[in-house]
């Protein structure tokens, strides 16, 4: 290119023009690689971009046919504390009425306020063993308990029922999730109008991404270092489809194009209505909440037809994250966040400032499902039936075939259990010096970086069983399901320290060994193993009692290793219940062998049970959707040692409570009849109590995932104030006694 004669004479600017060319074509050069490679980028993009078929609704099969999940009913008869039946008729929503208003689903009378009686009309149910027609009982309170139970027309008839609780629904395990589809002539206009003017209020008008709204979003992101989102309603819905929300270039890629496609499949009413039917609304139970319908379901008990302004601008404010915004877990930010979105609608002209106005005044309450309020309290027992269903039914069986399955759960037990795990948790962070939990996960939903994680959390696993029937009426795997599905109680193998040592006791008294016997509590060791006390002091000559009692180790491994022998410990915890191989070391008398939370407390059920082995059961009954029982399970109890010698140990285990290693249990306040144990681990990595009462026994361990962290805790200070507050909840009814042998042989002859 010839330059000016000016330019020519003039060499400093001649030099700076000559450059400024050389800038410019090699400017060009670089745009036409850039976007070649740009195009071969995109090309290798979108040909691994994910299908479009789910957004076909193929799933809706599964999603009416899914399994679902009951907890146990217990017959209200003589005995049964009207603090339980009350809680069970709030639990299953029964109202209060008038007695000229009864009906079904309601109950009439207050004994606490002077009333002897109470008229109850249960809901009727089909069950596999039990039918409960509609019809009104005049139950009769003495004491703080029913006394008897008549029909209306006086006649006594002992007992009746209550329908059982929907615990959980179990929908395609692949998906993890809950969802119910709407058309988009179904959503109310109020919450098509919330989320278009939160998320995408130029929807109607863009090709599915908004050049201009992304532009002014990126400069206010790296210009003023603030934190705004761009994506589209159908950039969204691409987002979801890829499942995954990580802010890389490769999945901005991808979600640009996928977003395209969409655009080019379906009409806008159609993206929409699809984008209402998979945004991601939360968890509960374990599984994502998929859609406006199941959430509408979930926070607000009502059709999402029926959802008013305020309730849709609330919903509207859930999928910005599903965790900080929650009405359930964090009210104050889904408050804030709605009233933003109800003016951002009276601003774009969707409401009047009136509507506006009153709608923020609404106070935010979130009911929950009907008959189903409580949902969410047992996802570990969930996961646990979820298992053993998948080894004895296909998944064609157990996700498409609308089966219900009776389960042993105890819904007010449940309840508390997975209350207080949390809440003494809570204080053994403190201790920890640990901050706050629900920070830690707030921090993680937001990806903030903070010194623990959910993970790093010390842990708990809590069940309980009926000591007759087997029947496992609680399980807490975790302290929070969200973060971890792992369940400590059918799923973690732990040392359990001293807690196993009364097999190894027990064991002695088969053998005719007394607890009145004597044994040496000092220094020893046996074949280089020198095992110490937890004070690391001895006691002299002590009785077997005592030895127990105090749960003094050496004593344990001397009367195993000298007196009892392994085989013999290994065979009575067999025949207990413990089916994880024991290692047969001189160490095992004090717990060094692993096993799991379930396992070990169905095996002091065994001594609770004067001897009968009776086999832990979750699951009562599998019904078709045809109402065809396709499995009944009953109690399989066999005797695996004389009652005299079960007893032993149970009276030895008492005097642990009362003035033991356990005496703890006394001192927070639990006045039942109990025994148990505690245990604890090398550098208090597990700390344990395992109890019972003539009728449940219940085992508590605490400790983190990872084995090398230590509780700083014995199982006296970590386990037992989770076992007692638990307790204290779950046991209602007469305080029976233990019975020894004897006594009652001498009864029953009477």
């Amino acid at each position: 290119m010839r330059l000016p004669a000016s330019i020519v004479r003039n060499r400093p600017l001649r030099i700076l023009v000559r450059l400024c060319q050389v800038a410019a074509i090699l400017l060009a050069i670089g745009l036409v690689g850039a976007t070649a490679a740009g195009i071969v980028y995109l090309t290798q993009v979108s040909r691994n971009l994910p299908e479009l078929d789910p957004l076909e609704y193929g799933e809706v099969a599964v999603w009416k046919q899914h399994t679902e999940v009951y907890a146990d009913t217990p017959p209200i008869v003589a005995g049964t504390p009207w603090t339980t039946l009350k809680r069970r008729m709030e639990r299953l929503d029964y109202a209060p009425v008038t007695a000229d208003n009864l009906r079904e689903g309601t109950y009439s009378g207050q004994p606490n306020a002077g009333d002897s009686t109470v008229q109850v009309f249960p809901r009727a149910f089909i069950h596999p063993r039990i039918r409960q027609n509609p019809q009104a009982f005049v139950v009769a309170i003495r004491d703080g308990a029913v006394a008897d139970v008549q029909q209306a027309d006086g006649a006594s008839v002992g007992r009746f029922f209550l329908e059982p609780e929907l615990v959980d629904e179990l929908y395609n395990v692949d998906e993890g999730l809950a969802r119910q589809l709407i058309a988009l002539e179904e959503a109310p206009k109020h919450l098509i109008d919330a989320f278009i003017a939160i998320e995408d209020n130029d929807f109607y008008k863009h090709p599915g991404i908004h050049a201009r709204r992304f532009a002014v979003t990126m400069f206010w992101n790296v210009v003023r270092n603030r934190r705004y989102g761009a994506s589209t309603i159908t950039q969204q819905l691409a987002r979801n489809l890829m499942l995954t929300r990580q802010k890389i270039l490769l999945r901005k890629a991808k979600e640009w194009l996928l977003a395209v496609q969409i655009e080019r499949r379906y009409s806008k009413n159609e993206i929409l209505e699809r984008y209402l039917n998979f945004i991601d609304m939360g968890r509960h139970s374990g599984r994502s909440l998929a859609g406006v319908k199941e959430a509408a379901r979930y926070y607000f008990n009502k059709d999402v037809a029926e959802l008013s302004l305020s309730e849709c601008a609330l919903l509207a404010s859930i999928p910005k994250s599903p965790t900080r915004y929650s009405p359930v877990l964090h009210p104050e930010n889904a408050r804030e966040r709605r009233n933003l979105i109800l003016r951002q609608m009276h601003r774009r002209g969707y409401i009047s400032r009136a509507d506006m106005i009153a709608a923020q005044a609404e106070e935010l309450v979130v009911e929950g499902p009907r008959r189903s309020r409580f949902r969410g309290t047992a996802p570990y027992f969930g996961s646990y039936i979820r298992a053993l269903l998948e080894q004895r039914y296909s998944r064609e069986q157990l996700y498409n075939q609308g089966m219900r399955v009776y389960t042993t759960m105890d819904p007010i037990a449940q309840d508390a259990g997975t209350r207080i795990v949390a809440k003494e948790l809570e204080e053994l962070d403190k201790q920890l010096r640990y901050p706050p939990y629900r920070d830690m996960v707030a921090a993680a939903d937001a990806k903030l970086s903070a010194k623990h994680e959910p993970g790093d959390y010390i842990q708990a696993g809590l069940v309980m069983i009926e000591v007759q029937t087997g029947y496992v009426r609680a399980i807490v795997g975790g302290r929070d399901y969200d973060y971890s599905q792992f369940n400590h109680v059918t799923q973690a193998k732990r040392q359990p320290g001293s807690a196993f040592k009364p097999f190894v006791y027990t064991a002695a008294w088969e053998r005719g060994m007394k607890p009145s016997d004597t044994i040496e509590d000092e220094p020893w060791t046996y074949r280089g193993w020198t095992p110490h006390n937890i004070s690391f002091s001895h006691e002299g000559e002590v009785d077997l009692r005592r030895a127990l009692v105090r749960s003094l180790n050496i004593p344990a491994a001397r009367l195993m290793n000298e007196y009892v022998g392994v085989t013999a410990t290994v065979r009575m915890a067999r025949r207990c219940g413990i089916e994880t191989p024991l290692a047969p070391y001189p160490s095992l008398a004090l717990g060094s062998s692993e096993v799991t939370p379930l396992e070990i407390t169905s095996a002091y059920g065994t001594l609770a049970n004067g001897g009968v082995r009776v086999k832990s059961i979750a699951i009562r009954y599998v019904v078709d959707s045809s109402g065809r029982v396709l499995e009944e399970q009953v109690p399989e109890t066999s005797r695996v040692m004389e009652e005299w010698v079960a007893y032993t140990t149970t009276s030895v285990l008492q005097d642990v409570v009362t003035y033991g290693t356990g005496a703890r249990v006394r001192r927070l306040g639990f006045t039942y009849p109990a025994a148990g144990k505690t245990g604890t681990t090398s550098d208090y990595t597990d700390a344990w109590f395992i109890g019972y009462t003539p009728h449940v026994v219940t085992g508590v361990w605490v400790g983190f995932d990872d084995p090398k962290k230590s509780v700083k805790a014995t199982g006296s200070e970590a386990a037992i104030p989770i076992w007692t507050e638990f307790m204290k909840e779950a046991i209602r009814g007469p305080k029976d006694a233990f019975v020894a042998p004897g006594r009652r042989s001498a009864a029953t002859s009477q």
